[in-house]
């Protein structure tokens, strides 16, 4: 940018000439840009692993060639805001523009949150009352307002990430927010939050909600898991009472509540479903695997609900609890039954009045989830879809109707995960997943996101990350080995990393067992409580030349360590 000092009067012929020189740069680069768009057009969105109906073919176009032109971009780009001139190509093709963020934004360069002034839900205002009323206690509701003050989308986001790893919240927002950066994201997360959470959140225009578990109402809410909580917070948003007398819910039109910890998007989940259908759209898993032949799902229906309702449920098939998506009107009378049950309202529909919250535990919600939509389907308008006609799969049952690829980006080579399918329109081609449910259940996969998603660890170096988490600071670790094989096991946890291990160990020790070490392997941390002597013993032999049988490739072992306390 080019400063006049205050000082100084520019001549107006001085003027003119500046001006007749952004007039020549301006069609020049203007010039360039419409034959890049013509080549980008043609070229590189078929290629895009994010735009509709993407290829697993190679473009004609070369890979070097790409890449030059992608510089050349960039390199314009710089130029013109340093010159603070408006862009040509913003007002290009919006298919051309949506190609260019998604393919030429690299792993570290994912597209901003478009301003909240380009959403077209309007400001709404809470009514004054509400934090006085019960069902909000313990609900920090100021920054919601402020939010929804400012603007608001018609499509919303619900999720719930209690204690949630920033690694895995990245994944979830930035994949999110590199596919659609106007519909509003409203992240349930309990206090305090995390201030690589907050910061996170801030970057990817992500409302979060901040909940007090002690203060909410009433008081058996305290004991609830996560997964069942969320129905509760998600039903009491949704009935939040607005100025103009109605609920938040009925001025939304569609709603995609789903995990946070192990979800990811390859394209625009919203493009895929109109809010006219009303319909409530959920996901199954396999369509000949029963609720009645799995120990769980059957657990958590024949807990909470009359012999009868198992009966009518036990033949059919498993529906996944972590992800459903629809019109706000059908979303909404999904979650009020969800919510209703849970906290032990509906108890006509449980063993005895005061089943809930007493059967209530991890995993209950996918046995009420599957009996509202096997046996209990009044008005709810539900839609049972499968990975191999729609696309969102849940990887831990439906990886056998997906196509994981590689693919080479700006930045490196990334996996994306397709439908087995081919597309109607060339069958050389494979539609892409809009939503990957259970992403960490293929370790090569969440590797994958791992890099292209957080920036912020060099994940060639495990003594940087270890370093850097705080729960690892009383730990020392042995890369490449197991020291306590079939040894004081005390369960187990999916983890993006070894440092996460560290806090998946303070967790369970904070849970009451007390944990101190792991060895983690392929995407999973063995937690072990094994006595400070058993400690000393496997390292001594591992360094005293045991260390041929302990030696395990990709596996790490991490044990508390007196010496670091």
């Amino acid at each position: 940018m080019i400063t006049k000092p205050k000082s100084q009067k520019t001549s107006s012929l001085t003027s003119s000439r500046w001006g007749n020189l952004q007039s020549y740069v301006l069609g020049f680069l203007t010039a360039v840009l419409i034959g890049y768009f013509l080549l980008y057009n043609h070229f590189i969105q078929i290629e895009s692993p994010h735009s509709k109906g993407s290829s697993l073919t190679k473009s004609s176009l070369r890979t070097e060639e790409k890449a030059e032109i992608q510089q050349l971009l960039r390199n314009v780009d710089q130029l013109y805001e340093k010159m603070k001139l408006a862009r040509p190509h913003q007002a290009a093709d919006s298919r051309v523009q949506a190609a260019r963020d998604s393919t030429a934004s690299g792993a570290q360069q994912h597209p901003q949150p478009r301003p909240q002034s380009d959403r077209n839900g309007g400001s709404i205002q809470l009514r004054a009352d509400v934090g006085e009323l019960s069902d909000y206690k313990g609900l920090k509701l100021d920054s919601l307002q402020r939010h929804l003050s400012a603007d608001h989308s018609k499509d919303v986001v619900f999720a719930l990430a209690a204690n949630i790893d920033p690694k895995y919240f990245a994944i979830f927002v930035k994949s999110f927010r590199s596919h659609n950066r106007e519909a509003s994201m409203f992240v349930f997360v309990n206090s305090p939050i995390e201030a690589k959470v907050r910061q996170l959140a801030d970057a990817n225009d992500v409302m979060l909600i901040e909940y007090a578990v002690a203060e909410l109402q009433p008081s058996f809410l305290h004991n609830y898991h996560p997964s069942s909580l969320r129905w509760i917070l998600y039903d009491r948003i949704l009935r939040l009472p607005l100025q103009s007398g109605q609920a938040f819910g009925s001025v939304v039109e569609k709603i995609l509540a789903l995990d946070a910890r192990d979800s990811a998007f390859q394209r625009d989940p919203f493009a895929l479903f109109s809010s006219q259908d009303d319909k409530l759209l959920v996901f199954g898993e396999e369509r000949h695997s029963t609720i009645g032949q799995c120990g769980w799902n059957s657990a958590w229906v024949k807990d909470c609900f009359p012999r009868s309702v198992y009966d009518q449920v036990a033949s059919r098939p498993i529906i996944c609890s972590g992800i459903s998506m629809g019109a706000a009107s059908a979303m909404a009378r999904y979650v009020q039954r969800m919510a209703k049950i849970i906290s032990g309202e509906e108890s006509q529909l449980v063993r005895a009045a005061d089943h809930f919250p007493s059967c209530e535990r991890n995993g209950v919600d996918q046995g009420i989830h599957n009996v509202l939509v096997h046996a209990l389907d009044d008005g709810l308008n539900v839609q049972v879809l499968y990975p191999e006609d729609f696309p969102v799969v849940n990887m831990q049952s439906g990886r056998e109707q997906t196509v994981v690829a590689d693919e080479r980006g700006p930045s490196g080579t990334v996996k994306r995960v397709y439908m087995k399918r081919r597309l109607a329109s060339n069958p050389n081609e494979h539609e892409a997943f809009a939503v990957v449910h259970q992403f960490d259940r293929d370790n090569d996969l969440q590797a994958s996101l791992a890099h292209e998603f957080i920036d912020w660890i060099d994940w060639s170096d495990t003594k940087s990350e270890w370093g850097a988490t705080a729960a690892c600071a009383k730990m020392s670790y042995v890369d490449q080995a197991d020291l306590f094989r079939a040894m004081c096991d005390i369960g187990a946890a999916r983890a993006i990393s070894a440092a996460t291990c560290c806090e998946a160990c303070a967790r369970k020790s904070q849970e009451g067992k007390q944990c101190t070490g792991f060895t983690y392997l392929g995407g999973v941390c063995y937690l072990k409580n094994c006595d400070p002597a058993a400690i000393r013993r496997q390292v001594a032999q591992f360094h005293g030349g045991g260390s041929v049988r302990m030696r395990l490739s990709g596996a790490l072992t991490g044990y508390n360590d007196p010496s670091r306390a």
